[in-house]
């Protein structure tokens, strides 16, 4: 049930900045972005020495996996630098609003919906905690969504979406990365 919760709260959340990403130019985004990761910190620090705030610890403690009690809310954290990444991306080298929208799809849908079927649903183990039922679902939904944003270009959303999911399956931390990977597959097939 906690697993649940997280994915929900990764939908919601994600949701909130894919719409911030479609009605803030991408600098100002970076900007309350880079001031959300900084306030995410201090919050973290505190419930790490103690110092409660009830209501961040209860959301924390409902949503955070055992494994990362070390730094409360650190995942919450690497969400939002992903999503930075990102953005800044757009700002810098990108310039084009919609393959933010579309490179956030996998991120704040796909991993989500692979988690919570791979989870509870699951038979066939990949390796790094991966099913393949969840990839193959975590992929189709990204696949579909990404063509909601970008109905022009199914070569280059479905290369995108296999990218994204291939990040799942690397030593890396997925929410930093599979963004960034995303957006810069979506630049260069655009």
């Amino acid at each position: 049930m906690r697993e649940a919760k997280r994915e929900f709260a990764h939908i919601i959340i994600g949701s909130l900045f894919i719409l911030l990403a479609a009605i803030i130019d991408s600098g100002t985004l970076s900007a309350i972005l880079i001031l959300l990761i900084g306030f995410g910190y201090i919050v973290s620090n505190d419930l790490k020495k103690k110092k409660r705030k009830k209501l961040f610890a209860n959301i924390i403690n409902a949503v955070e996996r055992g494994d990362e009690k070390h730094k409360p809310g650190i995942a919450a954290i690497i969400f939002t630098i992903g999503v930075l990444l990102v953005v800044a991306a757009d700002a810098l080298l990108f310039h084009n609003k919609l393959i933010v929208l579309a490179a956030l799809v996998p991120l704040v849908f796909g991993d989500a919906w692979a988690t919570l079927i791979g989870k509870y649903h699951g038979t066939i183990k990949l390796p790094w905690n991966n099913t393949l039922e969840g990839t193959v679902i975590g992929l189709i939904v990204s696949i579909i969504l990404m063509s909601l944003i970008l109905p022009t270009s199914f070569y280059a959303v479905t290369v995108a979406a296999i990218v994204a999911m291939a990040v799942d399956f690397l030593p890396v931390e997925d929410n930093l990365f599979m963004p960034i990977a995303t957006g810069i597959t979506l630049f260069v097939l655009l």
